[in-house]
């Protein structure tokens, strides 16, 4: 979730106290500092150093984050990185947001813009050889013809701009394949990673999207939905339908 203008030292005091009132699902606690170095003749030798944000995590028994809360001066974003379903991420992801907001007593009128992201990865099996054919759709017109033409490494990377179903809204997609190899657990493996994007962003004046539902704005929990839905879609325009039935995406049409 983005503002239209920076925190001030005394949000940023309230997000520190998020500390405590969050230590049972984001026990780990880090605070975010920003350094800034004087230039000129006479500025001061020594930088300036304040603190801008907190950054709150689960952790799980691996070492790696299921869960991470971040603020920044001028944004608050949440990350799953535990995936389940949509509506047992979104539910805690919800909570989450009223919480930051009614503690740090954040009106919603200064929401500037909003958006939802998610990265999905596919790895190849072990001495498999790559075919982008067996996983991305060659009809789909999110990819390139190279895509096909490029062995085991290409990259494409799209954006469009779309109406959020059934509402007045409009959404800014970006969307960012890269194929290629990377570590993975100390192992090198190909990976195929789908990031998607959308941001939806104020453009005039009005009363842009309300926390809460029953309002006459658009509720926030009923944009996210719709979100979600849209991401699904681009998801099954992209894969083949092998893969589409292997994570239960055959059901939406293209």
């Amino acid at each position: 979730i983005e503002f239209i203008s920076d925190f001030d030292a005394s949000r940023v005091e309230l997000f520190r106290s998020l500390k405590d009132k969050l230590s049972v699902d984001l026990p780990k606690y880090a605070e975010i500092e920003e350094h800034l170095i004087p230039v000129g003749k006479n500025a001061e030798h020594s930088p300036l150093k304040r603190i801008v944000g907190i950054e709150m995590s689960h952790i799980l028994s691996n070492g790696k984050p299921s869960w991470v809360l971040k603020t920044l001066p001028r944004s608050i974003s949440i990350h799953c990185l535990d995936y389940t379903r949509w509506n047992e991420v979104w539910e805690k992801a919800y909570a989450l947001i009223l919480k930051v907001f009614s503690e740090a007593d954040i009106n919603e009128n200064s929401i500037s813009g909003f958006g939802l992201k998610y990265v999905d990865r596919f790895i190849l099996k072990t001495n498999e050889q790559y075919f982008a054919s067996e996983l991305f759709n060659k009809e789909s017109n999110l990819l390139h013809e190279k895509a096909f033409l490029s062995g085991d490494r290409w990259h494409c990377h799209i954006g469009w701009f779309e109406n959020i179903p059934d509402g007045e809204l409009q959404g800014l997609n970006q969307l960012n394949i890269d194929v290629g190899y990377a570590d993975v657990d100390s192992t090198k493996k190909h990976l195929s990673t789908i990031d998607h994007s959308i941001t939806v962003r104020k453009i005039d004046d009005d009363n842009f999207i309300s926390l809460e539902k029953g309002t006459d704005r658009v509720d926030i929990c009923s944009v996210y939905n719709k979100l979600h839905e849209s991401n699904k879609l681009i998801l099954s325009e992209l894969l083949v339908d092998s893969m589409r039935k292997s994570i239960s995406l055959d059901n939406i049409e293209r």
